[in-house]
């Protein structure tokens, strides 16, 4: 079977909520649980598999591992870390082609030195160089409605999805907002 995407997940169910998967196991707890989808993040994972914090001290070679793993587990669609790229844009394009071999259905890439805007120009040419348009923004309630106005004038097809930790995450502030 093949793994569904985000996008039409997110047709059947809006808002998606996306539990954090940090090993196999809870990726398939998440998925007997009945959730449509989930996410693995970068502090998680280290954490579990390493006792690691997120703190730089783990590359792309052991994230991949880590996210292959879980991969395997399941086959729901699944947002992963890609923290800021490991590296240059060489480094960001090879994080893309390993996690695509995965088969991580979407890739949340942070980097807070660069703008909202060099960010959105970055991911939108990346998304047009694999003939994709859409991407799912997570963001707090106060950076959402801008960053969605801002993918929106760089031709992509936001959808947003507010943080837990913001006063969107409220259902009738997440209504609002997206």
């Amino acid at each position: 079977m093949q793994r569904p995407s985000i996008a039409s997940v997110m047709e059947v169910e809006r808002p998606l909520v996306t539990p954090l998967a940090h090993d196999a196991l809870s990726a398939r707890l998440i998925a007997r649980t009945g959730f449509r989808a989930f996410a693995v993040g970068g502090s998680a994972l280290l954490a579990t598999r390493f006792g690691l914090p997120d703190i730089g001290l783990i590359g792309l070679s052991d994230m991949t591992a880590g996210i292959r793993d879980i991969a395997a587990a399941t086959e729901l669609p699944f947002f992963a870390d890609g923290d800021d790229g490991y590296g240059d844009v060489k480094s960001v394009a090879r994080m893309i082609e390993l996690y695509e071999h995965i088969g991580v259905s979407a890739i949340l890439i942070e980097d807070q030195s660069r703008t909202t805007l060099e960010q959105l120009r970055t991911v939108g040419q990346m998304l047009r160089d694999r003939g994709l348009h859409s991407a799912v923004l997570v963001s707090d309630r106060t950076h959402m409605l801008r960053s969605l106005r801002i993918a929106r004038d760089q031709g992509i097809e936001a959808y947003g999805s507010p943080t837990t930790t913001s006063p969107a995450a409220s259902p009738a502030r997440r209504a609002a907002c997206c």
